[in-house]
């Protein structure tokens, strides 16, 4: 994948009213900084999010090398 292919799957998911992110929480206008991706409507957003991190930890934002100031 290039860059814009994921670009283009965020604005595509976002557009249509979804959510983006991963396991450490929302990107919002972004691509998830570990790489991972979790996206959903909003409604099943968080309870998917809560189900995944159980078998699959969510990285901390230093593991990413993100800077989290927004969560």
């Amino acid at each position: 994948l290039k860059p814009w292919d994921c670009a283009a799957g965020v604005l595509l998911v976002q557009e249509a009213g979804g959510r983006v992110g991963d396991l450490v929480g929302p990107s919002p206008r972004s691509w998830p900084g570990s790489g991972d991706v979790l996206a959903a409507v909003p409604d099943l957003w968080n309870p998917l999010r809560a189900l995944l991190a159980e078998v699959h930890p969510p990285p901390t934002p230093t593991e990413c090398g993100m800077v989290v100031t927004d969560r």
